[in-house]
Parts: C-alpha cells; structure tokens; sequence
C-alpha cells in the first residue's frame, strides 16, 4: 500500500473517529458532559474576574481567582484526558486491528504517531488562541478599568 495514502487514510479516520466520540459522549455520557462543561463555565468565569483583578491592580485578587482557577482546571483537565483519550483509543482500535490484520507494515505505530501528532497541534492552537484571548481580555478590561498592573 501506498504510505502516503494510508496517511492520508489514516488522517481522515482520526478525525472520523473524533466526531464519532463526541457523538458517543453526548448519547450516553451527557450527564458527565454537563458536569465538565459546568466547570469549565465556573473556570471561565474565575478567568474574567482574575482579569478585572489584574486590571484594578489588586494583585491579591488575582492571585486568589488564578488559584481557584487553577484548582478546577486541574481537576478537569485530567478527567478529561483519563475519560475522552481512552474513549478515543478505544473507538480507533478496530481500525488499528484491521490495519495489522491486512499486513500493512508499522501501522500501529504509524496510526499512533498521527494520532498523537493531531491531538498536539490541535492542543497547541487552543493554547494559542486561549492566550491570545486571555491577552485581549486583559487588554480591554485595563482599557475599562483603567488600572496598572
């Protein structure tokens, strides 16, 4: 088989198999859903107050709301990734298994690594973009407040 076709295959099954997760969780999963996303509302909004904080100039403050923030990301942060990556792995695994079972070689590590690769970049670009709204979060709320920080 052609490598960059498996590649290309492989790609188009990772995110196939994302959207058959997200379809999964909702079904039968919604309860658990609504408890993360009530936490990351309650993350959301420790973020906006930490930003007036910083805004005023109350570094007390800030440091108080970041410290309640961090306490419930951290909590959610790696109940999502213990619940939704074994989700994931275990929705993609028949397709591993097909792709051994037909002799194609290094596909298990292939799909793994495009696995792992894909989760990467799209992390990176939520980091990327949730430090450029934190940034302009900042921005507007010292223009309001008029505070130094």
């Amino acid at each position: 088989m052609n490598p960059y076709f498996f590649i290309f295959v492989t790609l188009g099954t990772l995110v196939l198999t994302e959207k058959i997760e997200s379809a999964v969780l909702r079904r039968f999963f919604g309860g658990y859903l609504d408890e993360i996303a009530r936490a990351e509302a309650e993350i959301a909004e420790y973020h906006e107050l930490s930003m007036l904080a910083a805004a005023s100039g109350d570094k007390e403050a800030f440091k108080g709301f970041q410290d309640m923030m961090s306490e419930i990301y951290t909590k959610v942060f790696f109940r999502k990734i213990a619940f939704f990556t074994s989700l994931y792995f275990l929705l993609l695994s028949p397709y591993i298994a097909v792709c051994e079972f037909i002799g194609i070689e290094n596909s298990t590590a292939t799909i793994l690594i495009l696995a792992l690769s894909y989760f990467s970049v799209k992390l990176l670009c939520g980091m990327v973009y949730d430090f450029y709204r934190s940034w302009k979060d900042a921005k507007e709320a010292r223009k309001i407040v008029g505070g130094k920080f």
